[in-house]
């Protein structure tokens, strides 16, 4: 296990929906169905000894001919297929407790964990969006709240199960699985798993909410969290909250490990990053569609404002497609820097947040956020695949590794012990209910 403090980096892998350069050009990358794809970049990760790998998910086709299809294929499928062919790397999948059934989840990860030998994580999301629900079935999406509430119940079972069977020692095998009883506002569910506890620690849990409930959930039971993050200022303050909602849960030493997404233009000199930039800029004018999206975010009137002009936070109010944690990360930018809607959109700052610059430039600007104390490191979300990862894994990363920042070598087997969390106290939301009463 770790014994200081060191900088932690995560790759999100995702084909589909990227871009890749091809002669200079960038174009929509089509080999998201190529197994050989996924193993490549997962290879590229492991070879710069990178954490792990993060899919997200979003399970919703829109039939839009500007933008390639994303979140294409399972996550868990692609996961299980790296895990199987690429020694040491981790992997963190994307799956939601509002379309999911715990007991499901619960048996899946807990039978990779075991495959994986303690290499897989799971990031919890209470699904916002109704277009994704309407694919699960023909009820409405409930409220932030319900949601929220639905969530921190599963993701408590889902814990429950993992520990409900003790396998005993070394080649005993006796059954010792005790029912977990559970019947709650969402879900009845008698137990035990059928996989049996792992003696290397029970999958590793990510989440990202940064509204009320969502640190709530957070600090209940997470070890990760996979922010939105532009303003340290602002990401400390989340820290802090998160770490006070670990506490008011019931968790005496709470660890979590907070890994934003960090989106990458990269260039081997400053020319080439420059033209990178520019091209960015001229593919998002301010009055082409994404500006019109971004508008709908904000609650503002498409073209009826000076996109020059600093945004008035007052006036800001989260649309209808922007969850709470990005909203609350823009505003937290744009307050601290008094950004135009222009310099909002160059920035993509609905997304997570975007570093410009050679590799050396990159690596400074981990380094000065993790020494703050805000981070404890990022969430690759390359520009492309292609250049930009090749150039994370390869120059940036051993930039980290040359200051001592970042480890030459896989020092630990499992997620647990490669994120210092090994042998945390933990306690259940159901026993702190005990223990309350």
């Amino acid at each position: 296990m770790q014994s200081s403090r060191r900088i932690h980096l995560n790759l999100s892998l995702h084909i589909s929906g990227r871009r890749r350069e091809v002669d200079g050009r960038l174009e929509w990358d089509d080999r998201f169905t190529d197994l050989e794809e996924y193993l490549k970049i997962a290879r590229a990760a492991q070879a710069a000894r990178i954490d792990a790998v993060f899919l997200a998910d979003h399970p919703v086709l829109y039939r839009n001919v500007t933008e390639p299809p994303k979140h294409t294929l399972d996550p868990l499928i692609i996961l299980s297929m790296i895990l199987a062919a690429v020694p040491d790397i981790g992997g963190i999948y994307t799956a939601s407790t509002t379309l999911n059934h715990p007991y499901n989840l619960a048996r899946r990860l807990q039978s990779l964990n075991w495959l994986s030998k303690g290499r897989v994580g799971w990031n919890v999301v209470a699904t916002w969006n109704p277009d994704v629900a309407e694919n699960y079935g023909n009820q409405p999406l409930g409220d932030h709240a319900s949601r929220y509430s639905q969530a921190d119940e599963a993701t408590d079972v889902v814990r429950r199960l993992w520990q409900s069977w003790d396998q005993g020692g070394e080649g005993d095998h006796t059954l010792r699985g005790q029912p977990i009883d559970h019947d709650g506002e969402y879900f009845s569910i008698k137990g035990p798993l059928t996989v049996p506890n792992a003696p290397f620690g029970p999958p590793v849990i990510c989440q990202a909410g940064a509204s009320s409930q969502g640190i709530a959930l957070g600090g209940t039971h997470a070890d990760i969290i996979y922010a939105v993050a532009h303003s340290k200022k602002g990401t400390l303050a989340y820290r802090q909250e998160l770490l006070a909602a670990a506490t008011k849960a019931g968790r005496s030493d709470p660890t979590i490990r907070i890994l934003p997404g960090l989106r990458v233009i990269t260039g081997s000199t400053s020319e080439e990053v420059a033209r990178k930039a520019a091209a960015e800029d001229e593919a998002t004018p301010v009055d082409g569609p994404r500006a019109e999206r971004l508008a709908e975010q904000l609650s503002l009137n498409f073209g009826q404002f000076d996109p020059d002009a600093p945004l008035v936070i007052e006036t800001l109010k989260p649309g209808g497609s922007l969850p709470q944690g990005f909203f609350r990360a823009l505003v937290d930018l744009v307050e601290e820097e008094n950004l135009s809607f222009r310099q909002v959109l160059q920035r993509r700052a609905e997304n997570h947040r975007l570093v410009v610059g050679t590799p050396n430039e990159i690596a400074d600007d981990i380094e000065t956020w993790w020494r703050s104390g805000a981070v404890d490191g990022f969430t690759f979300n390359p520009h492309s695949v292609g250049e930009d990862l090749s150039l994370i894994l390869e120059e940036v990363v051993p930039i980290l590794q040359s200051r001592g920042l970042y480890p030459r070598e896989y020092e630990d087997a499992t997620l647990r012990e490669r994120y210092d969390l090994e042998g945390r106290p933990r306690t259940t939301v159901q026993e702190k209910r005990l223990v309350d009463a």
